[in-house]
């Protein structure tokens, strides 16, 4: 047995050796020659397993040799009578009451953007900027529900959450005069970001990560994002280089469709002179859409295939087995009560997908949540959900495009569309014996 990614099942030492087991139903194999390749979505394990392993895998009933237990430790066989659907089930309903992690607020302190991104799910909302008055509303209402006994985390948002640094400047200024404790992350499209802001950024707004995206390659980036500079893509590397020295983690999400694909290797290749750096997370997002431009479901296995090479080659992803995602042990944030979104004029939501929308207003930093809309607390997941190997990275996908079916996406995540092609990469890098 060779394993590849360990799980994060404990020992069996206390575990009597006649123990009635069974195979989880969360493993996922594929042959290659004579050996096989395993991966367990419960556990995070990924295995190869010989010929005669596998034959003795398939035979399991007891733990009665060092092999099975070495299977129960990565999680691809379980106890008998343990249920492996329930569990997951009972963490999704227990992470819908409250995160473990924080108590999350994501705040707008405009809606206006300078930039002009043509996915933009904001494009055609109403573009205005946070009031002083909704300011020290905002500010109440955090007082009023930071509980001192979590974790706090405030998510700047947007519009281009810079246009109104102002805003930032007087609630975190606020907070911390307050005596409040927190940790801030920003998603900004970076146009406005320079040395001195991005040290006031950690300095005065608790900023510990940054989210950017990068568009196209050089003049392609500034004009897919509607910028009239042609040099924002290299000032964006020298931002991303700032953050990084600034000890910011900065996650760069590559935007790709058919139209700027050929570019990702010249990203990529600029990326690489910060792979040493493990602040910085790549993340390769086919956009979603009508049109020829984007990519089909059934094109998601070639594009990561091939984004993920690059990015394996490049450094900038450190282990060719994350590509297979982990376990999730949280709901998305829009499905927790801890967590809500305050927008421009006050109003609270519980989805940064339509927060722009006030039908789905659930109350305002006055009122607090007054409606409780079902969409985001119902943790009960479909016949097809429950059946499904991958629903523990999955957790039953995406609440808003579950229930809104839109061109923007389905609800699942896209490794369903491409776990075969990046079981072929861990093989090829890892399929020889010994390797």
């Amino acid at each position: 047995m060779q394993v590849l990614r360990n799980s994060e099942h404990y020992g069996v030492s206390n575990l009597e050796q006649i123990t009635n087991v069974k195979k989880s139903r969360y493993n996922i194999w594929k042959k290659y020659n004579d050996r096989y390749l395993m991966i367990n979505t419960n556990s995070n394990a990924i295995v190869f397993l010989s010929e005669d392993e596998f034959k003795s895998f398939k035979r399991i009933k007891v733990l009665s040799t060092d092999f099975n237990k070495k299977l129960f430790d990565l999680g691809i066989i379980v106890l008998k009578n343990f249920d492996e659907v329930e569990e997951i089930k009972e963490n999704i309903r227990r992470s819908s009451v409250s995160s473990q992690n924080a108590d999350i607020f994501t705040i707008y302190p405009t809606q206006k953007c300078n930039a002009n991104c043509q996915y933009c799910f904001e494009k055609n909302e109403e573009k205005i900027e946070m009031s002083a008055k909704i300011e020290q509303g905002v500010i109440k209402y955090l007082c009023q529900n930071i509980d001192i006994e979590h974790k706090t985390i405030i998510r700047w948002f947007g519009g281009e959450p810079l246009l109104a640094s102002n805003v930032i400047d007087n609630v975190s200024k606020q907070l911390k005069t307050a005596g409040y404790y927190f940790e801030a992350m920003i998603t900004t499209n970076a146009i406005m970001l320079n040395p001195t802001l991005i040290k006031k950024a950690k300095d005065d707004w608790n900023i510990v990560s940054v989210h950017l995206t990068i568009d196209g390659y050089r003049e392609v980036h500034s004009k897919r994002k509607g910028i009239a500079k042609l040099d924002e893509y290299e000032k964006l590397l020298a931002n991303i280089k700032c953050l990084l020295d600034n000890k910011i983690t900065v996650v760069c999400r590559i935007n790709l469709d058919k139209n700027n694909e050929d570019q990702l290797g010249f990203i990529i290749s600029d990326l690489k002179r910060f792979s040493s750096e493990k602040n910085l997370l790549v993340d390769i997002v086919p956009l979603r859409g009508e049109g020829k431009e984007y990519f089909s479901e059934s094109e998601y296995g070639e594009v990561y295939a091939n984004a993920h090479e690059k990015l394996y080659t490049a450094n900038l992803i450190h282990n060719i087995c994350d590509v297979i995602p982990k376990r999730l042990h949280e709901n998305c944030v829009a499905c927790v009560n801890n967590s809500v979104v305050i927008n421009a004029r006050g109003n609270l939501f519980k989805c940064v997908l339509h927060s722009t929308d006030e039908g789905n207003s659930l109350g305002t930093i006055y009122t607090g949540i007054i409606k409780r809309n079902e969409i985001w607390f119902n943790t009960m997941l479909s016949e097809k959900c429950e059946q499904c190997k991958l629903l523990p990275i999955c957790f039953g996908g995406c609440k808003e495009f579950a229930n809104n079916s839109s061109s923007m996406g389905v609800p699942c995540r896209k490794i369903k569309y491409h776990l075969e092609e990046s079981m072929n990469q861990i093989y090829r890098y890892y399929g020889r014996e010994g390797n």
